[in-house]
């Protein structure tokens, strides 16, 4: 007497004909040759099991292509952010007067709404509280905080606008404009340092 767990289906072919067991379809690799004489027993707990098998891998591969383009559009829409943040707090220093050049805007993936904004100043100190009205303002425009950032060179040095456009390789005219401004500002404002 046969388990009926252990059944398969019925073979048609003349040389052994009768009932399939899991261990003759295994055997005789039914499902590879995709035999024409197998009759499956579909209801039958083997094809069931089968079924099943494959309708959750179907499910996990189904679920990981749906995690992946989530964390695909969620990163689009992150870096989308980033770019308009950076723009924008670019033109805000530059209308504040601030002699920096933006270059990134990030955001911390472990704190929702916490932004760093890291740039480039002709200074080589930590110079950031001279720029934290920048902070502010983003804070005010787009809500969220933000924690300036002088970026260093991999010496760990503070990076001027000058180093900056030559690790990079970008000269732009608004650098220009901002180097020039940045020397007529120390011109005009140590002095007064000085005095007082």
């Amino acid at each position: 007497m046969v388990d009926i767990h252990s059944i398969v289906g019925i073979c048609h072919h003349r040389a052994h004909p009768g009932y399939v067991t899991v261990k003759l379809f295994e055997k005789h690799k039914c499902l590879e040759k995709n035999c024409q004489f197998l009759k499956k027993f579909e209801e039958y707990p083997f094809w069931v099991k089968q079924a099943n098998r494959q309708r959750d891998k179907e499910n996990k591969r189904a679920k990981a292509n749906r995690a992946k383009a989530r964390k695909t559009a969620e990163q689009a829409a992150v870096e989308s952010r980033t770019a308009l943040l950076k723009t924008v707090a670019q033109e805000t220093a530059v209308r504040l007067g601030f002699p920096i050049i933006i270059t990134r805007v990030s955001s911390q993936a472990d704190r929702k709404g916490y932004y760093i904004i890291n740039y480039v100043s002709e200074e080589r100190h930590p110079d950031w509280s001279d720029y934290f009205d920048l902070a502010l303002e983003m804070r005010r425009q787009f809500g969220g905080k933000y924690t300036l950032r002088h970026v260093r060179s991999i010496s760990g040095r503070f990076m001027t606008i000058s180093e900056w456009e030559e690790a990079t390789g970008k000269m732009t005219g608004r650098s220009k404009k901002h180097r020039e401004w940045a020397k007529g500002l120390r011109r005009t404002i140590l002095p007064l340092l000085v005095c007082h």
